[in-house]
């Protein structure tokens, strides 16, 4: 089993962003143009929209830019909303399945009565997209909602999922984010090891 570092695990799951300086460094506007936004270290490509979902917003969890987010906003036929926030960030030596494992507490944090769907690896049909996958029934408060997280992990730096989405919508909602999986890998992402 891969170990990472105490101190990146813990900035990675406090939540607590830096200067507004590391969000202004993180990101730039992608050459072609284009709304795209580019992660500067990695050169992860963020379109405004990706298979119906919208950008919302983005932040940067460091200095260096290796942990950043950015959130997509969708809604299924019927309304209702789907929201995805997509880190990318270096989590050292950690399988996709580690990641989800130091994830999960996080992504589930303040939710009750939590009841697992699935807990298994997770394969597009063109096996470019191979990862970790946990699907949720639980409440927020009075409402009962559905969550997801996925974990990929792309050389030196690994991806995470977090998907909420209306209880009783899993399968259209797991349908949009796979469609969000697909069109992000077909941008042919760099994932590029930063110049230091």
């Amino acid at each position: 089993m891969r170990k990472a570092s105490i101190f990146l695990t813990a900035a990675l799951f406090a939540g607590i962003a830096s200067a507004g300086h590391a969000q202004d460094s993180a990101f730039r506007p992608a050459t072609d143009g284009s709304s795209t936004l580019v992660h500067v270290e990695s050169g992860t490509k963020f379109p405004l929209t990706v298979a119906g979902f919208e950008r919302t917003g983005e932040a940067a969890f460091d200095g260096r830019g290796d942990y950043v987010s950015v959130g997509y906003r969708s809604t299924l036929p019927d309304g209702s909303p789907v929201t995805l926030r997509l880190a990318v960030a270096h989590v050292a030596q950690m399988t996709p399945r580690e990641h989800f494992i130091i994830a999960k507490p996080m992504v589930l944090d303040g939710l009750s009565d939590v009841k697992t769907v699935v807990e298994r690896a997770y394969q597009r049909p063109d096996n470019k997209a191979d990862g970790y996958i946990g699907i949720y029934d639980a409440r927020d408060g009075d409402r009962k909602i559905g969550v997801g997280l996925w974990t990929f992990e792309r050389g030196y730096w690994d991806l995470r999922g977090r998907v909420e989405f209306p209880y009783g919508k899993r399968k259209q909602a797991q349908a949009a984010v796979d469609g969000f999986v697909d069109a992000f890998v077909a941008l042919a992402q760099p994932y590029s090891e930063p110049k230091r």
